[in-house]
C-alpha cells in the first residue's frame, strides 16, 4: 500500500535453464526480455513435474504486458520456439494470460500470467510495483525479495480460502522466518486483529482451522482496503464487472463438432481431445448430440441409437408418425437453439473447449436415427435456428474401411451417409475434413493441431 522506489535489477546473462523445453522457451522470454531492459520479476517460484513446467508462471511487470511481453512473444513465435494459442485479458488493469504451444512436442504447453496493476485493482489488492520494489536474482530468474514473496502468497492464499498441505507448511514457514520484515506490511493489511488471526495460522495445522482462518482474515483484508482505498477497491469491482462482460462478448473458448458416418471413429476421437487439448484452455467439456438442455422425451428405442451409435446399426425407417416426430422435433430444437445460449455460450466465455458429436447437422443428414418423420425443408429450417459451432470437422474414409469398423453398415450405405456429410457440411459455417487414418491417438493428435492452428489464427486476427 506504500509507493514503491523501482530499483533496475542490472542485466546477467547465463540463465540456469530448467530441464525440459518449456523450460527453455520461459528462459529465452526472460532473456530477452532482459535484453530489452524490461522491469519484471517473477512472483513465486516455478514449479516442475517430469522435467516440465507444470502450472502458471505468474510474472509481474512495471509495463502493460502488450507493451513489452507481446512483442517479445511474436518474435519468438516467428522463429519457431512456439505458438501463441490464447491472449486472455484478466480482471487486472493489465493482466494478460498467455497459453503457448510449444513448437513440436505434443501436448505440451507453457502459461504465462503477467500482471501490470499499480494501483492494487487487482483480486489481491496488491500494486504490483510495490512488490517488485527489492526484487532480486537468484540462479538467473528476477523473482520478489524473500519477504515480498511470502506476503503475495499469503495474501494470494488469503484471498482464495483454500491451501494444500504442503503449501501451507511452507507459507508457515515463511511468515515465521520473516516474521520481523513482515510486521509492518501485515499489520498494514490486516490490522490488529488480523495480526492475531495470523498468529493463530502459524501455530496451527488442522485443515478447517486453516479454512476458517484464512475467511476471517479475507474478510479483515478487504474491509480495511476499502477503507483505506475506497477509489481502487470500487474501480477494481467496476473493472472485474466490465471485464466479465467483454469476455462474455467476445468468448475465447472454441465449440467443435464432430461429424461423421458411422463407424468412422468420432466418439473415441471426442473422448481423447479433452485430454489432448486440456493445458490449451482453461477447461473443456464434451456432449453427445445436444446440449441436454432439456431432459431427454423418454429412453424408447429411438434413444438407443442416438445415445450408442457406434455400437449399433442406426434405424433406416423413422419409428414415429408425423405429428409425433413433429412434437418431438420442435422439442429437441428448443434443446439446440437455446440449450446453445445457456449450456453452451458461457463456457466459451471461460475459454472453454466444447467437443459435441454429431449436433443439429446429424438430424438433416439421419433424422431417422431420432425418429423423424419430417420432409427436408422443415429440418432444413430448423438448422437456421441451431448456431453454428466455431468448427465442424467430418471425419472420412474408404467406405470398407470404415466397414471393417461398423459391419452392421454395408459398404454402400457408409459411401451414402459419406456424401450426405459432405453435402451438409458447408451449412455449419468453418469447416475441416479429416481422414482417419492411424490409431484414434493419431486422428485426436492431428485435430488437436488444426484446432490450435485456428486460435493461434484467430488470436491473430484480433
Amino acid at each position: 500500500m506504500t509507493t514503491a522506489v523501482h530499483v533496475q535489477v542490472p542485466v546477467i546473462s547465463g540463465y540456469a535453464s530448467p530441464a525440459g523445453e518449456s523450460g527453455r522457451a520461459l528462459s529465452e522470454i526472460l532473456a530477452r526480455l532482459d535484453r530489452d531492459r524490461v522491469e519484471y520479476a517473477l512472483l513465486h517460484p516455478i514449479r516442475h513435474e517430469a522435467g516440465e513446467i507444470a502450472g502458471d508462471v505468474d510474472i509481474g511487470f512495471l509495463k502493460d504486458p502488450r507493451a513489452v511481453v507481446t512483442p517479445v512473444l511474436r518474435v519468438l513465435e516467428a522463429e519457431g520456439w512456439f505458438q501463441v494459442v490464447h491472449c486472455l485479458h484478466y480482471d487486472v488493469l493489465h493482466g494478460y494470460y498467455y497459453v503457448l504451444k510449444i513448437a513440436d512436442r505434443r501436448g505440451l504447453y507453457l502459461h504465462l500470467d503477467c500482471l501490470c496493476d499499480p494501483f492494487g485493482m487487482n483480486r489481491y489488492h496488491l500494486p504490483i510495483s510495490a512488490l517488485l520494489d527489492g526484487r532480486t536474482r537468484i540462479s538467473g530468474d528476477v523473482r520478489l525479495s524473500a519477504d515480498k514473496e511470502v506476503l503475495y502468497t499469503l495474501i494470494k492464499r488469503v484471498t482464495k480460502g483454500a491451501v494444500a498441505q504442503e503449501k501451507f507448511m511452507s507459507l508457515q514457514q515463511g511468515l515465521v522466518s520473516h516474521s520481523k520484515q513482515l510486521e509492518e506490511p501485515l499489520t498494514e493489511w490486516f490490522g490488529a486483529e488480523g495480526r492475531m488471526k495470523l498468529d493463530m495460522l502459524c501455530r496451527t495445522d488442522d485443515s478447517q482451522s486453516v479454512n476458517d482462518l484464512l475467511n476471517q482474515l479475507r474478510s479483515k483484508m478487504e474491509s480495511r482496503f476499502l477503507r483505506s482505498h475506497p477509489f481502487s477497491y470500487v474501480a477494481g469491482k467496476i473493472l472485474s464487472s466490465i471485464r466479465r462482460l467483454q469476455r462474455f462478448l467476445q468468448p475465447s473458448g472454441l465449440f467443435v463438432v464432430l461429424l461423421g458416418p458411422d463407424g468412422s471413429g468420432k466418439s473415441s476421437v471426442a473422448h481423447l481431445l479433452p485430454t489432448e487439448l486440456e493445458r490449451a484452455f482453461r477447461a473443456t467439456w464434451r456432449f453427445h448430440w445436444r446440449p441436454n438442455f432439456l431432459p431427454k422425451l423418454s429412453r424408447r428405442e429411438t434413444d438407443r441409437y442416438s445415445r450408442a451409435p457406434e455400437s449399433i446399426a442406426p434405424p433406416q425407417e423413422a419409428v414415429y408418425g408425423r405429428i409425433t416426430s413433429l412434437v418431438r422435433f420442435l422439442y429437441y430444437l428448443i434443446d439446440f437453439a437455446v440449450g446453445y445460449w445457456v449450456v453452451i455460450y458461457p463456457r466459451k466465455a471461460r475459454t472453454t473447449l466444447i467437443v459435441g458429436e454429431r449436433y443439429f447437422a446429424d438430424v438433416v443428414v439421419n433424422p431417422q436415427r431420432y425418429g423423424f418423420a419430417l420432409p427436408s425443408w422443415l429440418l432444413r429450417l430448423g438448422a437456421r435456428l441451431v448456431p453454428n459451432p466455431d468448427v465442424t470437422i467430418l471425419l472420412v474414409n474408404e467406405p470398407d474401411v470404415v466397414h471393417a469398423r461398423k459391419p452392421e453398415l454395408s459398404s454402400e450405405s457408409i459411401s451414402e451417409q459419406m456424401q450426405r456429410y459432405r453435402e451438409e457440411l458447408p451449412h455449419w459455417g468453418q469447416s475441416r475434413t479429416v481422414r482417419t487414418d492411424g490409431s484414434p491417438a493419431d486422428i485426436a493428435a492431428r485435430i488437436s493441431h488444426l484446432l490450435v492452428q485456428e486460435c493461434a489464427t484467430r488470436l491473430r486476427n484480433v
